[in-house]
């Protein structure tokens, strides 16, 4: 069954303390205390067909479970209004149904606005996952996505996303100066984000998935810097390779809870040819327009590449291309994409005039309402102390300004000694606001939980030349579960030739993950002269989970539309426990509490628990169980320790005769006494003691009056009575 047996023997061999894991292959772990050895092989290693990989899955093992996931996102000037959003994503799920909605409040410029994303009900009937409400298109790469009412279907049998193959387009942006960076998709707050100076690429984790403009406001204080409008897609690879996965909605547009008149639809597919081959195909449109859409993704060991091709009924037409891997050192990507014409569809039939329809979001859909084109290529080589790199990114869309960065940056890090580095930086861009230079010295320092760092730093501008410091204290505190505080405060000075005065900018930062939320914020003051501003920002995000069996828990966001909720319970003093999913940990928790481990739907897990290494000398349950979980799942699972200690002592009858190689029953293990009737048995305390002495016939021995021990107690000779 295994396709790389070499890999398997790598896996196994040489010497293995506790667990030696083979990233993309699997893990072997070592329980000495068990006597186990557990093998974990990637599914991708196993040969599917072999193993009847086509066959159900079982039904779920959960009952009604509902899920409230809360986000809040803030920021703004202490002397202006801030910019605001609260979500609310609620899943309420029974068996193989659930309901899912997506509401956000957002505030800007005095200005409240409720958005309705989804509210919708699915269901799986066979292989076939079926929706209807309030929902979305799911967009092409050069289409946006649009609201709907109206239903939909997928069709596989898995999940249909690798959520480990998930990925979106490149987002990269160039920052002035650094700066506090919102991003909106229309009055919805996605992020707030903090980036240095230079071409930074976003992380967009955190933004849904969807075809759609992304508005970017760049601040520093309250002034607005920068501003401009990214096209942002994001999709994933499917997870199965058997078999094609088809799609289709059908719906009328709508504005919130308002419907217009314009029935959309969307139809495709999506096939996994191969291991390196994706093909889809889809078609979009409305009753007076369609977009046809198809696009090929390779991915061949360290290199990708898409391929994608528009055509619309109207003749409008687009293509796009994107190319990068890696090369021993040397690591490129490029991509390019352009629509011919975009177009826009008056539905009122009597309308004279776009320009009249258009006052209403209603009366008209744009699928694409304009031509852009982009460019982004990237060249770097990279050592274990140089590395050197050429990036060129143009955004450019009818009726908006060009953007536009081309330049060169190279670092080479001049010592190193494993706790103190020092770094020199220099980069060249030009840009459509001129010629931009700077060069840097880093240095970097740790100390255990701690680092300091500085750089001084000069830029050359047409605007004018800038010298820049700063210096940076951090504190990282998280264990390797995510849990605790990581802090960082920065001081930096600016010198700028086009202004009088130094400008001074503090800056504290603090993200903090608990059991119940995961909470940043930022406060940053910043003085030039007599004049100044003080900013603040927060994110915040937790989850209230109600299992199948109704057992209520806040908890940190689990990141998944399923999860486990394991229940470990104890008659002793909290010990350290691990949990286990597949055999791989998952979290640590402290015995007689609980633990919330995020799943992905759609598949069976085995779940277990064992003592860490800093557990105390415990009994624990090591029965796995199987739970098999379905979008909206909360799934409760139990599991018990108890206290334990070794006594000692020789077995005798009543005569005084050792009883030499006895069963001795009554305990979780069986154990048997020596030739000379010496034991050795660990105990909870309470157990009836049995030694076998012959057929159906045994006798009872009982310990004497004793205090607990810690570990171990030495009783002697011990009388077992018929």
């Amino acid at each position: 069954l295994i396709r790389y047996p070499d890999k398997l023997k790598k896996l196994a061999g040489g010497k293995i303390y506790r667990r030696n894991s083979l990233p993309g292959y699997g893990s072997v772990t070592v329980e000495v205390t068990s006597f186990r050895i557990i093998f974990d092989i990637d599914p991708e290693n196993l040969n599917s067909r072999e193993l009847g990989s086509g066959t159900r899955l079982p039904e779920p093992d959960a009952g009604f479970s509902y899920q409230q996931e809360v986000f809040v996102a803030a920021s703004g000037d202490l002397n202006s209004s801030p910019t605001s959003a609260i979500t609310s994503r609620n899943t309420v799920a029974l068996d193989k149904y659930w309901l899912r909605s997506d509401i956000t409040q957002s505030k800007a410029a005095e200005e409240d606005v409720l958005t309705l994303t989804n509210l919708s009900l699915h269901s799986l009937l066979g292989a076939t996952e079926w929706e209807a409400g309030f929902t979305e298109t799911k967009g092409q790469l050069f289409t946006t996505s649009k609201d709907i009412f109206g239903v939909g279907f997928n069709t596989a049998e898995q999940i249909f996303l690798d959520q480990e193959l998930l990925r979106g387009s490149s987002l990269e942006i160039f920052v002035p100066t650094r700066a506090t960076v919102e991003f909106f998709r229309g009055a919805r707050l996605l992020s707030v984000q903090v980036l240095d100076y230079g071409l930074q690429e976003v992380d967009t984790a955190a933004f849904p998935q969807g075809s759609y403009d992304v508005d970017v406001v760049m601040r520093n204080g309250s002034d607005i810097i920068r501003e401009e409008t990214h096209f942002f897609t994001k999709s994933g690879l499917l997870g199965i390779r058997n078999r094609p996965v088809f799609f289709g909605r059908l719906g009328y547009n709508r504005d919130e809870l308002t419907l217009g008149d314009s029935l959309l639809y969307e139809a495709g597919v999506q096939w996994r040819a191969a291991s390196l081959l994706q093909l889809e195909g889809s078609a979009y449109g409305n009753e007076d327009i369609t977009s046809l859409e198809s696009t090929a993704t390779i991915v061949y060991r360290d290199y990708y590449t898409d391929l994608s091709w528009l055509y619309t009924s109207e003749g409008d037409t687009g293509y796009s291309a994107t190319l990068g891997g890696q090369y021993r050192s040397f690591s490129f990507s490029a991509s390019y994409l352009e629509t011919l014409s975009g177009f826009e569809v008056p539905l009122l039939e009597d309308a004279e005039t776009i320009e009249e329809t258009s006052k209403d979001p209603l009366d008209k859909v744009e699928l694409l309402s304009t031509a852009r084109n982009s460019l982004r290529a990237s060249l770097s080589y990279r050592t274990s102390d140089f590395s050197i790199s050429l990036l060129a990114n143009e955004n450019s869309s009818e009726g908006r300004p060009s953007r536009s960065t081309v330049g060169p940056r190279a670092t080479w890090k001049v010592y190193d000694d494993r706790r103190t580095t020092v770094e020199l930086v220099a980069e060249h861009y030009d840009t459509e606001d001129g010629k931009k230079s700077a060069g840097f010295v880093k240095v970097k320092h740790l100390m255990d939980d701690y680092a300091v760092d500085g750089y001084l730093s000069q830029r050359q501008q047409d605007s004018g030349d800038e010298i820049t410091s700063q210096i940076t204290a951090m504190y990282d505190g998280k264990d390797f579960s995510g849990r605790g505080y990581r802090a960082r405060y920065s001081l930096d000075a600016r010198d700028r030739e086009t202004k009088s005065d130094v400008s001074i900018s503090n800056r504290l930062e603090v993200d903090h993950s608990a059991r119940y939320y995961d909470a940043s914020g930022y406060v940053r003051d910043s003085r030039e002269g007599t004049s100044g501003s003080t900013s603040i920002g927060i994110n915040g995000k937790s989850t209230f989970l109600v299992s199948e069996d109704f057992y209520t828990r806040f908890s940190r966001p689990i990141g998944g539309d399923s999860a486990i909720m394991v229940r470990v319970t104890s008659n002793t003093v909290p010990t350290e426990i691990a949990v286990l999913v597949n055999g791989q940990e998952r979290d640590r928790l402290l015995s007689g509490n609980e633990s919330i481990v995020p799943l992905s739907p759609f598949k069976t897990y085995r779940v277990q628990i064992r003592p860490t290494e800093n557990s105390d000398l415990i009994g624990y349950d090591a029965k796995t169980q199987f739970i098999t979980l379905f979008p909206g799942n909360v799934v409760g699972v139990e599991f018990g320790v108890n206290k334990i200690f070794i006594i000692i002592g020789r077995l005798i009858d009543e005569s005084g005769n050792p009883l030499e190689w006895k069963r001795v029953s009554g305990l979780a293990d069986y154990s048997y006494t020596e030739e000379d009737g010496a034991f050795q048995l660990e105990l909870s305390g309470g157990e009836v003691l049995r030694a076998e002495l012959g057929e159906n016939e045994n006798c009872t021995f009982q310990l004497p009056e004793f205090e607990r021990p810690d570990y171990f107690i030495d009783f002697g000779d011990v009388v077992c009575a018929k």
